[in-house]
Formats: structure tokens, C-alpha cells, sequence
């Protein structure tokens, strides 16, 4: 797997992980995870998305964490390739060497003044020397509240995804408006539009897209591991289970 398209399933993993996260609600019982026993567990068709087992969960490590925002635009801009003052990494795909969290990556230079082909912005950064150097970046990447890296939206127009197409600026995720737009996901455990998050209805929606055997406040939740038994993963080890969370 090449560099860019593993910078873009780890994004599209944590994402997807930090939008569970802000959508959860007030549920509090037992849900289908998927859960590990050791790192090989959280590969994801053989690569390494910078995910580990912590507590039998994937979870991301301190390599993809963040605390600021600079990390989170190197993750969604695939900046993926280290580099240094003097190694000329970036040279072969004519890149320049930026200053990400105390190292370098490599980033596409914005020479022309126009990144708008690669939906990306221009974004001027220092440079693994200390210049500054305007690059092309996705600006809207940011680090959430939970140290997870996502990317904000601004406007409807930043929500390319059908099942999501309306912008919440408060929050900056892209949300559903109705029950069509869930149903681009083709999926019975999420057809219903709940409060922006496409959801179950009842409990038989649940069962219907194996998911559980419980809606809970729109979210499908599980009285037993059976109910889980047909739960799909993106893993390539692990088991789902009904756990807590």
C-alpha cells in the first residue's frame, strides 16, 4: 500500500472513530465492538493504519494522537513521508521538507498558488529549515476534543458524503437532514435521521443490519454477544462482542 492511500485510510479510520465518539450520547450500555488481543488485530488488510490494542480495543496510538492542529493537517493533507534538513526524501516527488510536531514530512509545494484541483487549501508553514513555505493542505483538519484528529466542515458545500450532506458549523461535522439521506448507506440500522446521525428506529432495525438486537436513543445496542455474531469489522483479527462502553 503506497504512502498516500495509507495516509487516507488512517485518516478515514479516525475520523470515523472521533465522529462516534461526539455522537454517542447518553448511552451508556452494552454495544457490538469489535474487539482484540494483540496489535496484529488492528490491521486493516495487512497495513498498519497506526492503530494498537489498548484495553481489547483499536485504538490510535501516540504516533496519530494529537494535541494541536499542525499534526492533524499533515494526517489529512498526506504528509505521510519523514524527512529531514538534509536526506532529500521529497525530492523524487518533487516535495518539499515541512516542520510537523518536532520532525519533518513531506508536502506538495502550492508553486502556482492554486491547490483547488487536489481539494486542498494554501497554507503557508515553516519549513524543516524555518522558512516559510506555502504548501497545499487541508486547513479544515483540526484536533478534536478527545485528541483524535478530524476535519471540519464550514459549509454544505465541505459535506461531500450523501448519507451527510448538511454542514453543522457548532460541531464541524457533516450530518444527515432526513431519512433519504440515510438511505444512500443501504443499511437497516441506519436508515432513520436522529438528530443529524443516521440511526435505528427500533429494534428490529437492529437485527435487520446485525448490529445488535436494541435501538437505544437511534443507536443500535446489544443484550448478549449472539446479537453480535454478524457484525461486520474492518479488522483483520479480533471478534466482535457486546461490551460495555
Amino acid at each position: 500500500m503506497t504512502h498516500s492511500i495509507r495516509a487516507i485510510l488512517q485518516a478515514l479510520l479516525l475520523t470515523t472513530i472521533a465522529a462516534c465518539g461526539a455522537n454517542s450520547g447518553a448511552r451508556d450500555g452494552p454495544v457490538c465492538t469489535h474487539q482484540c488481543s494483540a496489535d496484529s488485530d488492528c490491521l486493516v488488510h495487512g497495513d498498519n493504519v497506526g492503530l494498537t490494542c489498548v484495553d481489547s480495543r483499536c485504538a490510535a496510538s501516540a504516533a496519530v494522537t494529537c494535541t494541536d492542529h499542525t499534526k492533524c493537517i499533515a494526517l489529512f493533507s498526506g504528509w505521510s513521508t519523514a524527512c529531514t534538513a538534509d536526506g532529500g526524501q521529497c525530492q523524487a516527488n518533487a516535495q518539499v521538507c515541512v516542520l510537523v510536531a518536532g520532525g519533518g514530512r513531506c508536502a506538495t509545494p502550492a508553486a502556482t498558488g492554486e491547490c483547488g484541483h487536489n481539494l486542498l487549501q494554501v497554507f503557508e508553514t515553516p519549513s524543516i529549515q524555518g522558512e516559510p513555505v506555502k504548501v497545499c493542505a487541508n486547513t479544515l483538519a483540526e484536533c478534536g476534543a478527545t485528541g483524535q484528529c478530524f476535519a471540519r466542515c464550514q459549509a454544505d458545500t465541505d459535506c461531500l458524503s450523501a448519507p451527510a450532506p448538511f454542514c453543522n458549523v457548532d460541531t464541524g461535522l457533516c450530518e444527515c437532514g432526513q431519512d433519504s439521506d440515510c438511505a444512500h448507506l443501504g443499511r437497516p440500522d441506519r436508515a432513520i435521521c436522529n438528530a443529524g446521525v443516521c440511526g435505528c428506529g427500533s429494534d428490529q432495525d437492529c437485527v435487520a443490519g446485525a448490529a445488535g438486537d436494541r435501538c437505544d436513543a437511534g443507536s443500535c445496542a446489544c443484550t448478549r454477544d449472539q446479537a453480535c455474531s454478524s457484525t461486520a469489522h474492518q479488522f483483520d483479527g479480533g471478534a466482535v462482542r457486546c461490551v460495555g462502553i
